[in-house]
């Protein structure tokens, strides 16, 4: 296992590497522990110390040396003595020539030291050219080691490090001074930080190679570990994945196993989310570019949007039924919600679902999703859940503001992890389309009715048919969209018109979903296609009125342009009972 050595010196108790030690550290930390490397610190460390310790381990384990302390040139400043860094530098490769891939000297002008470890074969060297400033010298590391910790190479942590300080104020400074009439020698007056003062130098046989402490991180691989070891004991899939699995310390490193194991995920989340969980997945294996990473954070977003909207409506359907018979005072996000000319962001999703969870409690209404119930510390403003809510959605409206890099990819996929492992019983849900009710009844034989039904997931596919049929005792809602619990989908909740197939509306193969997404003044309902994020726009139509329904059925264009009224017609029933109170704007 690679071993991050820190050593830390301060005799004279006047720099800040008690807060450098402590952020490097905890930037460490989430490689430690997931026993990816073992991270060794040594302060007060003296001369007898650094020797012993380092002969004590294995050989070719060390992979980076820090020193933080005052330095001068060939000098380092250690607890009990000054040392000449050289001798340290050859006990240390004896030990570690094929481990070792950094040197990290973090004091002042220690760039005398660099072409002597360059030539005992050590990849590359972090040192300065002048005194350095000691606020400076700890943001550096700390930042350094954050983006070792996101399985950054040396070069590319380096880099991002730089960037982040490079704008900090001059302070105290890491060189040595015994004395002060030598202040003319160590520090020339001269000399100036114009010029970033640290610099990374790699030895001419690594020149243009990554050089890494660890394997490169890929993406979708802290989502998949995270996601399967937390939903587990709740879906059998996924449990059989983790018995077949166990043992394998990290197998999500392993590109056949984590391949399956997204597989599973994308078949056990429900339906339509399950589409979106799988497309994050492919957008991680593309090659790294700007685009990728730009599509790989709106999925982040999008996927975590889907989950709250499919919750939101879900109550909202069955706030609607009850709202036909009791006339309850609903909080103003509902109202908000049902007659918005904007688009709603991630976090206003939340907080709509925390007023709307929030009103089924206070009535006593059975919730339509029961697990709810189990999260209800999460279903309030300033939770963990909204925080990281609102840290997607600050990534989403960075997009444009931001140079995109792996690390916001990371970020945004962690926080969507939370947001997943969150909601992880809606592994325990379906969703279906119903696509045609047919009626059967034969001489003194009990009516059955025919659905057919597309179950919607990663096998419904736009312009595929892979409708199936059921025969049964019982009616169901024609042209719906269904999300329910267990087999029996003929009791689960109709989501229409928050949630529409367009396929089944107009007679097509496959399968079309949209999301109510908003209401323009012109009283356009308007939808979100999740296939393609494109905009589908309907309005009010007079065909309901033009001719009677035996006619109208017989003409397929006509029967298509009936289903898209019903759709508008059903959502300004909604409308008026979830907004009563609201101000028509229509005639503006």
């Amino acid at each position: 296992m690679p071993i991050v050595f820190t050593i830390f010196a301060n005799p004279h108790g006047d720099l800040l590497l008690t807060e450098e030690q402590n952020g490097i550290q905890d930037a460490l930390n989430p490689l430690v522990s997931s026993k990816k490397i073992e991270h060794l610190i040594r302060t007060s460390a003296n001369l007898s110390d650094f020797f012993d310790f380092v002969s004590s381990r294995a050989k070719n384990e060390f992979a980076i040396l820090h020193f933080a302390g005052h330095a001068h040139q060939h000098i380092l400043q250690l607890q009990d003595r000054q040392v000449s860094f050289e001798e340290m530098a050859r006990h240390l490769m004896a030990h570690s020539k094929e481990s070792l891939q950094l040197v990290f000297l973090n004091g002042c002008s220690t760039h005398a030291l660099v072409d002597s470890l360059l030539e005992l074969g050590v990849p590359a060297v972090i040192a300065t050219s002048v005194p350095v400033p000691d606020v400076k010298a700890r943001d550096l590391a700390i930042r350094f080691y954050k983006h070792i910790a996101q399985h950054d190479s040396i070069q590319a942590a380096y880099q991002s490090a730089v960037r982040y300080v490079n704008s900090a104020e001059l302070d105290n400074t890491r060189k040595i001074e015994e004395n002060p009439k030598t202040r003319d020698i160590l520090f020339p007056s001269n000399a100036t930080q114009e010029e970033f003062p640290w610099g990374l130098y790699v030895k001419e046989a690594y020149q243009g190679k990554e050089l890494r402490i660890i394997r490169k991180k890929t993406y979708n691989e802290f989502l998949v570990r995270q996601l399967i070891d937390a939903i587990g004991d709740q879906c059998d899939p996924i449990r059989r994945f983790r018995e077949k699995v166990s043992g394998r310390m990290a197998w999500e490193t392993e590109q056949k196993i984590a391949d399956a194991a997204k597989a599973i995920l994308a078949y056990s989340f429900v339906g339509v989310l399950g589409l979106q969980v799988q497309k994050l997945f492919a957008i991680g294996k593309e090659d790294d570019t700007e685009a990728k990473l730009r599509q790989y954070i709106e999925k982040c977003v999008f996927i975590a949007n889907v989950c709250l909207e499919l919750l939101n409506f879900s109550f909202m359907s069955q706030l609607w039924d009850l709202q036909r018979n009791n006339q309850l005072i609903l909080p103003q996000e509902i109202a908000n919600r049902m007659a918005t000319s904007f688009e709603y962001d991630l976090e206003e999703q939340f907080l709509l679902l925390v007023a709307l969870f929030d009103v089924f409690n206070q009535a006593s209404y059975p919730l339509p999703v029961p697990e709810l119930s189990t999260i209800a510390a999460e279903l309030v403003s300033g939770s963990s859940l909204h925080q990281s809510i609102r840290e997607l959605k600050n990534r989403n409206d960075q997009l444009g503001a931001t140079l995109l890099d792996r690390a916001l990819c990371y970020q945004a996929e962690e926080h969507l992890t939370q947001v997943l492992i969150t909601f992880r019983f809606l592994t325990n849900y379906r969703m279906v389309s119903i696509k045609h009710i047919g009626y059967r009844q034969i001489r003194k034989v009990p009516p059955r009715f025919v659905h057919r039904y597309a179950a919607l997931g990663i096998d419904s596919k736009a312009q595929e048919n892979t409708e199936k049929i059921k025969y049964t005792d019982r009616p169901t809602h024609t042209d719906s969209v269904l999300l329910y619990r267990g087999d029996d989908y003929e009791r689960g909740i109709n989501l229409s018109p928050f949630v529409i197939d367009y396929h089944a509306l107009t007679f097509e193969k496959g399968t079309r979903i949209g999301f109510f997404s908003l209401e323009n003044l012109n009283q356009i309902v308007e939808y979100r296609m999740l296939d393609d994020n494109s905009r589908l726009l309907m309005e009010e139509s007079t065909i309901r009125q033009e001719i009677n329904m035996d006619e109208m059925l017989l003409d397929d264009e006509k029967r298509k342009a009936l289903n898209l009224a019903n759709v508008v017609s059903d959502f300004r029933e909604a409308q008026r009972l979830l907004s009563d109170g609201m101000p028509d704007f229509s005639d503006l």
